[in-house]
């Protein structure tokens, strides 16, 4: 098994690449469990591009995990352009409850900031 920049960029291409369904629905669920940005990319990348709704439904689960900034920017960016319901209405709860999460965590770091 090589690095895990290597695994991450070998995934993404059976993201990005592969025929079968099932193959890309995989790669999302395993470079969810990676959580580098480089991951995030690839799984912006399958929210723009596939045609599958359900690997784009996957692929806003695995975002809303990693909640960094890119995921947060990628499904904005995403749902500008969404046209399945079921997928566009996953992206619009997820990035409500990535913003109740920064809101909660801000409110925290001033508490604690304030005491």
């Amino acid at each position: 098994l090589g690095s895990c920049d290597q695994v991450v960029d070998a995934l993404a291409a059976a993201l990005g690449r592969d025929q079968d369904v099932e193959v890309r629905r995989l790669a999302v669920q395993a470079l969810q469990r990676a959580g580098s940005t480089k991951a995030a990319k690839a799984l912006i990348a399958a929210l723009e591009r596939d045609r599958d709704a359900e690997v784009r439904r996957l692929s806003v689960q695995a975002l809303q995990a990693h909640g960094g900034c890119t995921a947060v920017d990628g499904m904005v960016q995403a749902l500008e352009r969404e046209t399945d319901a079921d997928v566009r209405a996953l992206l619009e709860g997820a990035l409500q409850e990535l913003r109740s999460q920064r809101v909660s965590r801000a409110r925290h770091l001033v508490k604690a900031l304030s005491a």
